[in-house]
């Protein structure tokens, strides 16, 4: 009977042994057994203090401006800076962990440099996760933006758990790039919504739609190429669940991933021609506007301002929470007629002692 049980506790000792020396570790920060919750504890106690920082911040304006804001408004500014932050974190680790596996090509790499990407990746998911529960409201092509990413980046990095082949980490590293190189996004979205470096936003929005549309059309195009070519060399197999599964999805959920890319690159777009609209709007005097067939109405341009300002809010709003507002909003400035800039100089006259204002008009086209 001694025996028996010897034979049962040394059989389970090696159990665990075996089980330990395998990736899903539990007490491992970078994997996903209990550390998952972990992460959004860090995450709400991170969205709390930033929200205090802003609602007691030095600039007074940043404390008005944030207090002013609704809930939903509110959440939006803080998922800007937990975004900014976090995908910080996530590119530092991935850029650190892709050194052999992506930069240098290898078939392997040191365990640390392994954990890494999976803590790049990790960070990435729960973090979406989170804004997806932490946002009250979402547009249907920012919730298909996360949805696909997390799809992408969980089940390749899981095809690789389950296979130990490379090929699946190296594709969740590159997909994991559609999401860690968005900072300069995040920071504009802050600036505009917090209203302060005006001077600074549209090129800002200018500067983040191209280098997102340039890094994820790269990205893209580096994973279809990679895609096509271990299919046709036979590094991906069709045998097993996980090929077979990669072999049919890989290219629609590409495709749609960078459908959403190249839209919000484009919301990004107007939104910084809306923010140099609004740095010049002083000089700005309606000229002509076209009569509007949709609605019925010679259309106008706001009279303030504020109301401009009010208006690009609602585009962004549209965007994230709401994907009519944004078809709404568009078809009506898309009628927008001409719009004349009007500078007043001031010009002297020889023949008297008062001053005559010559005006000059050039045009300037409004489109969203």
């Amino acid at each position: 009977m001694h025996s028996t049980i010897n034979e049962t506790m040394a059989f389970e000792s090696q159990q665990i042994h075996q089980t330990q020396s395998t990736p899903y570790d539990l007490y491992s920060m970078t994997q996903y057994p209990w550390w998952c919750l972990n992460y959004f504890i860090i995450f709400w106690f991170l969205s709390n203090l930033v929200q205090t920082v802003l609602l007691r911040a030095p600039s007074k304006k940043i404390r008005e401006q944030f207090e002013s804001l609704d809930h939903d408004k509110r959440n939006n500014a803080i998922i800007y800076v937990m975004q900014l932050v976090g995908t910080t974190v996530a590119l530092v680790a991935q850029l650190y962990g892709s050194t052999d596996i992506i930069f240098k090509w290898q078939e392997t790499t040191s365990e640390f440099k392994l954990e890494s990407l999976q803590l790049a990746i990790q960070l990435v998911a729960v973090l979406y996760i989170w804004e997806l529960i932490f946002r009250k409201k979402i547009g249907l092509p920012l919730l298909v933006h996360h949805l696909v990413t997390i799809l992408l980046i969980q089940l390749s990095t899981a095809s690789f758990f389950d296979t130990h082949d490379v090929l699946y980490m190296r594709f969740a590293t590159l997909m994991g790039f559609h999401a860690t190189v968005e900072q300069l996004t995040f920071l504009a979205l802050f600036f505009f919504r917090q209203n302060i470096y005006e001077n600074w936003q549209a090129f800002c929005f200018y500067f983040s739609a191209a280098q997102s549309l340039l890094f994820k059309t790269a990205v893209t195009i580096a994973s279809v190429i990679y895609f096509v070519l271990s299919k046709q060399v036979g590094e991906l197999p069709t045998d097993t669940n996980w090929g077979l599964f990669w072999t049919i999805f890989t290219m629609p959920l590409l495709a749609l991933l960078y459908g959403a890319q190249v839209y919000a690159c484009l919301i990004l777009y107007k939104l910084g021609k809306r923010c140099q609209a609004m740095s010049t709007f002083d000089a700005i005097k309606l000229c002509h506007v076209q009569q509007s067939k949709t609605i019925g109405a010679p259309a106008k341009l706001p009279e303030s301002k504020a109301l401009f300002r009010a208006e690009s809010e609602h585009f962004l709003a549209g965007y994230e929470t709401n994907g009519q507002s944004i078809q709404k909003i568009s078809q009506q400035w898309n009628h927008l007629g001409s719009v004349a800039l009007f500078t007043l100089d001031q010009a002297s006259d020889e023949d008297t002692t008062s001053d005559e204002h010559s005006l000059q008009m050039d045009p300037c086209i409004f489109e969203v």
